[in-house]
């Protein structure tokens, strides 16, 4: 698990899975959860791997990204989507956070309230880096969002899944996992984002 943090949520979602119990997930995050100008997101990728891999097992994914959304907007939003009662939220946030001015320890008052309102629910939240992104200044000003993430997940006991270095660690070729912008993935960038989580969550 990332950071040698093992989450005591995150352990019963793996356990419902190798149950066979059917389970609910929610992808809460802005355009890279929604999968913007690409054919499929990083979560639905996720989702579906999930499915062929656990194929006795029911599996819904509801795909809640926005783009240009913030960790702000997410915690505005997240009442509704736990209407459904999912068993795992997975939050993805904070390159909007970063270039919409919010301070960073408004983004993690933000984090923690979605945690707060998930596990409230009886759900499982599990956090996200949102990507290494192309260009040296971009990865040094998302940093201490990231760093933020990663205290926050602490603090609640859940897993974060730094999608962001394992990436970063494993590509021998960041450019071609990117549009021009440096920000949004390719096809081939949220495949890696979605091949990164799963290796992190050890599924």
């Amino acid at each position: 698990m990332s950071d040698s943090h093992e989450s005591r949520h995150f352990k019963t979602i793996l356990e419902k899975l190798r149950r066979g119990d059917a389970i609910q997930i929610v992808g809460l995050g802005d355009s890279l959860t929604y999968g913007w100008e690409a054919s499929v997101s990083y979560f639905d990728l996720f989702v579906s791997r999930l499915r062929a891999d656990y194929c006795g097992t029911a599996i819904t994914g509801h795909n809640a990204g926005i783009c240009g959304d913030t960790a702000g907007g997410g915690a505005g939003r997240i009442g509704r989507l736990l209407e459904i009662s999912p068993d795992a939220v997975i939050v993805q946030f904070g390159i909007n956070d970063l270039y919409a001015g919010v301070s960073v320890d408004s983004y993690r008052a933000s984090v923690g309230a979605i945690c707060r309102r998930v596990i409230r629910a009886n759900a499982v939240p599990l956090l996200i880096t949102s990507g290494p992104l192309l260009y040296p200044e971009q990865q040094r000003d998302i940093a201490p969002y990231y760093d933020a993430l990663k205290a926050t997940a602490m603090a609640y006991d859940c897993l974060c899944a730094d999608v962001a270095s394992y990436i970063r660690e494993r590509s021998t070729d960041l450019v071609a996992l990117y549009f021009d912008d440096g920000v949004h993935p390719n096809d081939a960038g949220y495949r890696a984002m979605s091949d990164a989580l799963y290796d992190i969550c050890h599924l």
